[in-house]
């Protein structure tokens, strides 16, 4: 087999690599995409049997009567009505973020090591320094395929938010104060988040803790389409490269 024909079946081995590798991406997102539907959809249940109670309390017209029933409710369920109506919601949308950046660390570095392999390179993404496998992804694929990540805008800069996020919700339990200028900046940044706290008329303190509402769960929708178009069009670059 001559060199030329060595390279051509050593690149198709590699864009069958990357179609399986894709569809294996696609397949984990979806699924957690489709857990946070069911799970949202149960939650979604639970609110609107409260709000049917409710409603039909506000019906009454008796003053008297409608402070004694709204007593009964609050006591039985005011705790429950927080949890589905806030609580719940909020901390399934965490743990998808949570896990959706696991997906996507773990397949750049699988990308890495194949790159590895096909390049028959002793530099291994385990060399490199970096806070995460993102940020060696990164420095390795650029180092090794002459790859610009300015290229893979505007996915890169948002997988970069949701990092950030990510690792706000890890560290910190998804809470901030007005000094972390870089949650200020996402906060305007990502329609999807708001700040979380009692009283939304008071002035909001510099030292006081504050924390991050998903208010959607069209966010994580965004993060995973966004994972899954990142990894497409940097596979296609790779490809286009070698």
């Amino acid at each position: 087999m001559s060199a030329t024909a060595g390279n051509t079946d050593k690149k198709q081995k590699f864009i069958r690599f990357c179609e399986f590798f894709e569809a294996d991406l696609t397949v984990k997102l979806e699924n957690y995409l489709a857990m946070q539907t069911f799970i949202e959809s149960n939650i979604e249940e639970k609110q609107a049997h409260f709000n049917t109670i409710y409603d039909s309390i506000d019906e009454i017209e008796d003053i008297e009567q409608y402070n004694i029933e709204f007593r009964k409710f609050d006591e039985a369920h005011g705790t429950d009505l927080f949890y589905y109506d806030s609580e719940f919601p909020n901390r399934i949308r965490y743990y998808l973020i949570i896990q959706t950046q696991v997906v996507l660390e773990k397949h750049m570095k699988g990308l890495c090591k194949r790159l590895q392999l096909f390049f028959e390179s002793p530099f291994d993404i385990d060399d490199l320094k970096g806070n995460s496998d993102l940020e060696r992804g990164k420095i390795y694929i650029s180092k090794l395929c002459n790859i610009n990540f300015r290229d893979l805008e505007p996915f890169w800069s948002f997988l970069n938010d949701m990092r950030k996020l990510r690792n706000q919700i890890v560290h910190y339990n998804g809470h901030y104060t007005l000094k972390d200028k870089e949650m200020l900046r996402l906060i305007e940044t990502i329609p999807e988040i708001n700040r979380l706290f009692d009283n939304v008329h008071e002035p909001m303190q510099e030292n006081e803790e504050y924390e991050i509402e998903i208010s959607s769960k069209t966010l994580n929708d965004r993060y995973a389409q966004n994972v899954i178009k990142f990894f497409q069009k940097l596979t296609k670059l790779i490809q286009d490269k070698i």
